[in-house]
């Protein structure tokens, strides 16, 4: 019981989201705003966990800058023979 209440308070407050025979997912949440502009406030500190699709497509890039790395040392090794 106290595992459900904890989830409900989290997902109340918006930093979970329960998907029925699924499972609860932590959400993505937005900057924060202030109250009198309505604008997100880039001063405070961001608590924004990164997405599945950010971390996939991060993946990727380390992994084609990895293969550009090897490709340029290649290159450059075969301009010194």
């Amino acid at each position: 019981m106290s595992v459900r209440s904890a989830v409900r308070v989290l997902e109340e407050e918006g930093l979970v989201h329960t998907m029925q025979w699924k499972g609860s997912f932590v959400a993505d949440p937005l900057p924060a705003t202030t109250p009198d502009q309505g604008q997100a406030d880039t001063t405070a500190p961001a608590r924004v966990m990164p997405s599945a699709e950010f971390l996939e497509l991060s993946r990727r890039i380390e992994e084609l800058a990895a293969g550009q790395t090897r490709l340029l040392e290649m290159l450059s090794g075969a301009g010194t023979r």
